[in-house]
């Protein structure tokens, strides 16, 4: 049974020009086709990337102290 469904696969894949971008989702028992987002999201995580564009800055906490003190905190 197991060969018939991966024959049947591999026929599926022969007929369809997209059949990398479709990804079986085993916890909702689904398949899925990825987006461009989702092709992008992954390029960054493989080259070492933030999955998402941070910008550095944004960390930056700014303390509004009237007093002044020793040490920052």
């Amino acid at each position: 049974m197991a060969e018939s469904d991966q024959l049947a696969t591999f026929i599926e894949r022969q007929n369809d020009k997209e059949w990398w971008l479709k990804i079986n989702d085993f916890l909702n028992n689904k398949n899925v086709k990825l987006s461009k987002a989702d092709l992008e999201l992954i390029k960054r995580i493989r080259s070492g990337k933030y999955a998402e564009k941070v910008d550095p800055n944004d960390f930056i906490v700014e303390f509004d102290n009237e007093k002044e003190f020793i040490h920052p905190f």
